[in-house]
């Protein structure tokens, strides 16, 4: 489904940044398999709150996406998802009453014609409490509910007017990250408190975007995932920055370096000096970041880069199934097999096996999976070979 303009999801944005709304829009959207991977975990979701089903149920079986293509359900993805089927299931249950809503579609027009998106769960209690759900399956940047605005959007559209016949009176709002915590971040407030938000913040943040020359305010949150902080003109092809993140980026540059490329020695700063470096190390770390994700694009899409290059970046051994590793090992390991409760990495499985004599008594080669690594920009130095992207289209997040 399309994104209205004005979409909440990226609401933080521009309420912190104007401008953005704006210098965003000649910049196509780009895919990446982690987007993928969160866009089948909601279709997963959905799939289970409309049919009523745990998602345990659709293990192993092919799921259709809204482009028509089809996923195969995981197990980790069960597993997370579960945690929030589960969550919603029970806090329905509370609340007497009450009706659950699966990718609800709101529309908080009149705040703005274009303001609407789609809220992942939606519990309403007539004459008690609405909770706004919303999953996020990102590992990356842990998000909390505590006047997120675009919860506080979904849940206005919900509320309905200020002037509507008043439906309930707390709001809960809950984001749940399951590869981050089995337990959700959940805000409690009130429709007045998000009444005079809207008044407040809402209304004229997206006044001063739409409005003319609107300005560009760099800032870490912000700027984390605008598509404009540096990207590739569709029309011309010419490499662009946003103007006001250089500026400041560049601004910052002069006064942390003392001659380039030399930095100041910290043991010859002052206090003072530490405090005017400190202030500008994160505005200039986010143009650093931006400038690495760019670079990555450029070596996906077989361009070069002098003296550097793309390789595959490191990983970390895993179990393919920690069932069938305990079943095989723990006749050998006894207990020995966990570590706090948890079943041992397979580097430590491989030292205490050696330690008990028996490695040679199991083959652990069938039983790890080492997923390749995410691909990574290096010095053409570094020892490892160069990748040849087969889809650069497939650009991974630096942000992940």
């Amino acid at each position: 489904m399309a994104h209205a303009k004005l979409s909440p999801s990226k609401s933080e944005r521009y309420l912190c940044c104007p401008g953005s709304l704006k210098l965003e829009e000649k910049y196509p959207d780009t895919t990446s398999p982690y987007a993928q991977e969160g866009s089948d975990a909601h279709r997963l979701l959905e799939k289970s709150l409309l049919s009523s089903k745990n998602p345990e149920t659709f293990l192993g079986q092919e799921c259709l996406r809204e482009d028509g293509s089809f996923f195969l359900i995981s197990k980790e993805m069960v597993d997370n998802i579960s945690l929030c089927y589960h969550w919603l299931m029970e806090r329905k249950g509370q609340l007497a009453y009450s009706q659950l809503h699966a990718e609800s579609r709101v529309s908080a027009e009149w705040v703005h014609p274009d303001l609407a998106g789609t809220a992942d769960g939606i519990i309403r209690q007539p004459f008690g409490t609405l909770v706004v759900y919303d999953l996020k399956y990102g590992m990356g940047v842990k998000v909390d509910s505590f006047q997120n605005p675009q919860l506080m959007i979904y849940a206005l559209a919900a509320l309905g007017k200020p002037t509507d016949f008043r439906m309930y009176d707390t709001v809960e709002i809950v984001i749940h990250q399951p590869r981050i915590s089995p337990e959700p971040s959940i805000w409690v407030t009130t429709p007045n408190e998000l009444y005079d938000w809207a008044d407040e913040i809402l209304k004229p943040g997206i006044k001063a975007c739409l409005g003319k020359n609107p300005k560009l305010v760099p800032g870490e949150a912000q700027c984390r995932f605008c598509k404009a902080k540096i990207n590739k003109n569709p029309k011309t092809g010419a490499e662009e920055q946003c103007p006001a993140l250089k500026a400041k980026a560049l601004q910052e540059a002069g006064d942390i370096f003392t001659s380039e490329p030399t930095l100041m020695p910290a043991e010859l700063m002052k206090p003072e000096d530490f405090s005017r470096v400190l202030t500008l190390m994160p505005v200039f770390d986010l143009w650093r970041k931006s400038v690495e994700e760019r670079a990555y694009v450029l070596l996906a899409e077989g361009q070069q880069i002098p003296g550097f290059k793309l390789v595959e970046g490191r990983s970390q051994r895993k179990w393919k199934d920690e069932a069938e590793t305990e079943a095989q090992i723990k006749p050998l390991l006894g207990n020995g097999v966990y570590a706090e409760q948890k079943i041992l990495s397979p580097a430590q499985m491989e030292k205490a096996l050696k330690e008990a004599k028996a490695l040679a008594l199991v083959h652990l080669d069938a039983l790890i999976d080492k997923p390749a690594g995410k691909p990574t920009v290096v010095p053409e130095s570094d020892k490892r070979p160069a990748l040849s992207m087969a889809d650069p289209t497939q650009i991974f997040s630096l942000e992940e």
